[in-house]
């Protein structure tokens, strides 16, 4: 990605966010602080995360599926004193391998390369199961990154995600079950959902 506009932070405590929002400003690119239940739907070209976190947040888990890089602050502090190197260079050790593949299957989707390689939920109908611990709202706009097609019925579903503690009450057809923390576990690592039940 070499067109950068947008930046958005997270894994770290006011005073890294205020290090980070003052060096973009510095960059004048536009810096993303929503609200804490805003962003999930904000877009954003660049996630900055503090080297040596390993905590997976929400923003982590929505730049993966987007294919946003996620950065260490040495890629803003590089660019601020013009040091140019390889974007993937600055990747975060952490999430650096599933932003890669998220990155090449988002790239397939849109044609520009053509490999064979999907993103985790495309060509999939999916279905919420009510009763995760993220809001529905929230957790469609995640399918939806992950490119799967939203459906109302649990009949028209080839994937329903369901809370952890979900036992069946209906019939459900022969579509797959992903619990809601062994999906962000699929996310955080890239998985393929041909891995989904592994």
């Amino acid at each position: 990605m070499t067109n950068i506009q947008s930046v958005a932070t997270s894994g770290g405590d006011e005073d890294f966010t205020d290090y980070v929002i003052d060096k973009v400003k510095q960059l004048k690119y536009k810096m993303i602080v929503p609200e804490p239940d805003q962003y999930y739907g904000e877009q954003f070209d660049i996630l900055i995360v503090k080297k040596g976190n390993k905590k997976r947040t929400l923003k982590i888990l929505f730049a993966i599926a987007r294919g946003v890089p996620i950065v260490t602050e040495k890629w803003l502090e590089d660019k601020i004193a013009n040091i140019e190197k390889p974007l993937t260079s600055y990747y975060h050790s952490q999430w650096s391998k599933a932003v890669k593949k998220s990155e090449l299957c988002n790239s397939n989707l849109v044609g520009k390369t053509n490999g064979t390689e999907k993103t985790l939920f495309q060509g999939f109908s999916v279905k919420i199961v009510g009763g995760t611990r993220l809001e529905t709202d929230v957790m469609e706009l995640l399918v939806e990154a992950l490119s799967g097609t939203l459906v109302e019925e649990i009949g028209d579903a080839d994937i329903l995600v369901v809370p952890d503690k979900y036992k069946p009450t209906e019939e459900i057809g022969d579509a797959n079950m992903i619990k809601e923390s062994s999906l962000y576990d699929h996310i955080g690592e890239y998985k393929d959902f041909s891995k989904i039940n592994q």
